[in-house]
Order: C-alpha cells, then sequence, then structure tokens
C-alpha cells in the first residue's frame, strides 16, 4: 500500500528534499511554504493510519500487521516447530525472549 499511494511517494521526495536544506537559510516564505506542506504530510499521514485501523483481517491466516507486528493463525502454530512454540509461548506469557535469542535477533 504504502509504495503504491500517491501521497507517500510525495511526501517522501519532499522529506528527503527538505533534508538537503538548513532551516536557517530559508526565507521567511520558504519557511512558511514548508510548515504549510508538512502540516499536509503530517494530516495524510493520520488519514494512513486511520485507514490502516478500519482494515480488517481474517482471523484464519498468518499475516503482517499493517501497525506492526504478526498475526499467527491457530491452525499455523501447530506447523511451529518446539523451540518456536517455547518462544511462543514466553511472549504470550509477557516474558519476552530469552537473553540469547534477544542478541541473536539484534545481530
Amino acid at each position: 500500500m504504502e509504495d503504491h499511494d500517491g501521497r507517500v511517494i510525495e511526501a517522501r521526495a519532499a522529506l528527503e528534499e527538505a533534508r538537503k536544506r538548513d532551516p536557517a537559510e530559508l526565507s521567511a516564505e520558504e519557511l512558511r511554504e514548508e510548515i504549510t506542506r508538512f502540516r499536509t504530510y503530517v494530516r495524510w499521514l493520520i488519514d494512513l493510519a486511520d485507514d490502516a485501523a478500519d482494515t480488517e483481517y481474517d482471523e484464519e491466516v498468518s499475516q503482517v500487521m499493517i501497525y506492526g507486528g504478526i498475526y499467527i493463525a491457530p491452525a499455523d502454530t501447530f506447523k511451529l516447530c518446539d523451540g518456536c512454540l517455547a518462544l511462543l509461548d514466553l511472549v504470550w506469557e509477557g516474558q519476552g525472549c530469552p537473553p540469547s535469542a534477544s542478541a541473536g535477533s539484534a545481530a
């Protein structure tokens, strides 16, 4: 979705261009234009996030969630190996990953 939405493409390009310019070198009129443009981009971001929040998911299919994280369908948990199930149990219990798994995933 994000790679095909014209709003996202335009906002990314403008942010990349703005990153190259020092705000201290902009005139008052250029600053006003930039602030107005970025307010528009924030409004677009809110619209996109709102659209994502309204998206319904099929609970029978494992998937990456738009807002982050993953959903593993109940039928797919049976396909996980014992080590993955043990790690998943820790996450469900709110204990997080064991130290060796956390260190390995950070690399």
